[in-house]
């Protein structure tokens, strides 16, 4: 058995209270919870199939609310008592003398406690299939029997087992399937909306969103390989309505929660599973909790699980992305906290966008560990472990991931880059029922993505809808651009010829004689020259981003419906504690003798005259 299969079928699953003086515990640690059947004859072991594994009169009891693990054991040390003196009692008749339960519900507990017995209609009167059933009896339990032909009986396996002999030893031999049930039953005694398991590369957890956050089950952190197994078994296993099993499909499938998880108050579990990122053998299942608001627990009392949780572990580091100033921060702090609505991050290609959204949502998983991350891209560029990373194909487009994504109550959502109207809407839909959406377009500015939608399809996507702030959040533009070797470069006053006049000119209408006198080139070095040892003759050592951070209001968005992009930008800058235009963020770098003009001029923005709110 997988080492955390332990936490229900091993000994942190047990009742473990020592016995007061005079009586004996019967919940010793090395009991096992769940009533081990006999296995059926050699002989129509190939033509049987029943459930397989019921649990204890005690652990029933207490999943269904019915009674407390004090009074059960209260119970259990009376019983020993007794057997002692030769007037032994079966717990449940006892627990009713006691007052503990009444026999209403002694019923609802032998109801759920039935082995259902299906045979090959021509074993009816086998001593054999006798035998076997009354050594089931023998144990206190109830037993149906149902007559089935051959194609029946296989039709049964196929549907527990998924038909494969890899799924059935999984199953039978890890002990996945129980471990999967008891895993449900105990989210839902906390009332979770939602239970994960994650698949990665080494390892893998299983979380529970409850109180609105995600958090670790750390009992049940278990080896890759034991993940994809406990994965494949729920699927397999507990799903009532499923497709065959395919590790490397998105899938759909959900649990009959009155039937299979009886008293749990739960009315169903719907399942949404795939590969993730990295995706050799990685996978996901996201199975979403829903309840019956009329079966509440009889006695109308909280029950206890016996799980254990903790926060997520956050990624370590800090907030640093080359180029920001205190502002941007500042800025991008307040973008991260925001509880929805779409950023969308524009530029071109090569500019640096996944690269900053990385660090952005790697800020974000450390300040709010409990919250869900998923990202769609296509395909994924940079190892997320602490997301959940999708890969969009021609098969699963970007638009129809977004619909999956939706059924995963993700708190964070990225969509690689929105390219068509499709994903475009789904974006919306997504911010419009509470997510934060992270979004990449191609266009020149943040400013310029309003009329880039609206262009997408013009009655969905109409400026009325569009530009409303509390729908799309943000935007950040962004370039990169080279920053200038700290060895070679030069001051521009000594470069003869280092800029053309027209942006020489147009350089100092943005800065005083003392930041112009700052400014640095990058060396031209000549035919035959020894290349700089730092930058091996390029003139420039890394790249350094240069962008705009816009935190939208209700009258920016007026402004660009009203004045258009354009106007509506230079307004905006005006405002106290707005950030400045790429021109002039880019030009701040210029005047610390970073980044040489030229570069800025063609890798950044066009350098024009300085004017109002640029």
């Amino acid at each position: 058995m997988s080492d955390f299969g332990r936490l229900f079928t091993g000994k942190a699953a047990r009742l473990t209270p020592s016995a007061p003086a005079g009586g004996a515990s019967l919940l010793s640690k090395d009991e096992d919870d769940v009533v081990r059947l006999p296995a059926a004859p050699a002989t129509i072991a190939s033509d049987v199939f029943c459930t397989s594994r019921i649990k204890r009169f005690g652990s029933t009891a207490i999943d269904l609310g019915f009674i407390s693990e004090e009074l059960l054991q209260r119970a259990l040390n009376e019983q020993a008592e007794r057997k002692a003196k030769g007037r032994g009692l079966a717990i449940g008749e006892l627990c009713v003398e006691l007052g503990f339960l009444d026999r209403e519900k002694l019923e609802k507990i032998a109801s759920t406690r039935v082995v259902e017995v299906n045979f090959d209609a021509r074993l009816k009167g086998s001593p054999a299939l006798m035998t076997w059933i009354q050594d089931i009896r023998r144990l206190g339990l109830s037993v149906k029997q149902t007559e089935k032909t051959p194609g029946e009986i296989a039709k049964l396996r196929e549907a527990r087992f998924g038909g494969s002999e890899e799924d059935q030893e999984d199953i039978q031999g890890l002990g996945t399937l129980m471990e999967g049930r008891d895993l449900f039953i105990e989210a839902a005694k906390m009332g979770a909306n939602d239970v994960s398991i994650l698949v990665g590369e080494k390892e893998a957890i299983v979380q529970i969103r409850v109180n609105g956050g995600y958090m670790d089950v750390r009992e049940f952190s278990m080896k890759h390989e034991d993940g994809r197994r406990f994965a494949r078994a729920i699927y397999t296993g507990i799903s009532t309505e499923k497709d065959s099993y395919n590790e490397d499909e998105f899938q759909h499938a959900q649990i009959h929660g009155g039937k299979v998880f009886p008293g749990s108050g739960l009315s169903s579990i719907r399942i949404f599973r795939g590969p993730k990122y990295p995706f050799n053998g990685c996978t996901f299942i996201s199975a979403r909790l829903q309840y019956d608001p009329d079966k509440k627990r009889d006695d109308g009392t909280a029950v206890k699980s016996r799980l254990k949780l903790s926060v997520p572990e956050a990624p370590g580091g800090s907030f640093e992305i080359p180029g920001y100033f205190p502002l941007q921060y500042g800025l991008a702090d307040e973008l991260l906290r925001l509880p929805s609505g779409i950023v969308l991050v524009s530029g071109p290609t090569n500019s640096g966008k996944t690269t900053s959204l990385y660090s952005k949502m790697k800020h974000q998983a450390r300040l709010f560990p409990t919250r869900r991350q998923v990202t769609i891209e296509q395909p994924p560029e940079y190892p997320q472990h602490w997301a959940i990373q999708l890969a969009a194909d021609n098969k699963n487009p970007m638009e129809l991931m977004v619909g999956h994504t939706l059924r995963m109550d993700p708190d964070i959502i990225l969509i690689g880059e929105i390219r068509f109207a499709q994903e475009a809407l789904g974006a919306v839909q997504a911010a419009q029922t509470g997510q934060f959406v992270w979004a990449t377009m191609h266009v020149n500015s943040g400013y310029e993505s309003i009329s880039r939608m609206t262009a997408l399809d013009h009655e969905r996507l109409n400026p009325d809808l569009i530009c409303n702030s509390s729908l799309i959040a943000g935007f950040v533009s962004q370039r990169l651009v080279g920053c200038l070797c700290p060895t070679c470069k030069k001051p521009l006053e000594e470069v003869k010829d280092a800029l053309p006049d027209f942006m020489l000119r147009r350089l100092k209408s943005w800065g005083t004689p003392a930041q112009i006198a700052a400014v640095k080139v990058k060396h031209k070095a000549r035919a035959g020259e020894e290349p700089c040892a730092t930058c091996g003759g390029q003139g420039i050592k890394g790249q350094i981003a240069v962008a705009e951070i816009v935190l939208t209001t209700e009258e920016l968005m007026d402004n660009i419906r009203e004045m258009g992009p354009q106007k509506a930008a230079r307004a905006h800058r005006m405002r106290a504690g707005s950030d400045r235009s790429l021109l002039g963020n880019g030009l701040e770098h210029v005047f610390a003798g970073e980044v040489d003009p030229a570069d800025l001029h063609m890798d950044v923005a066009r350098i024009v005259e300085k004017a109002e709110g640029m």
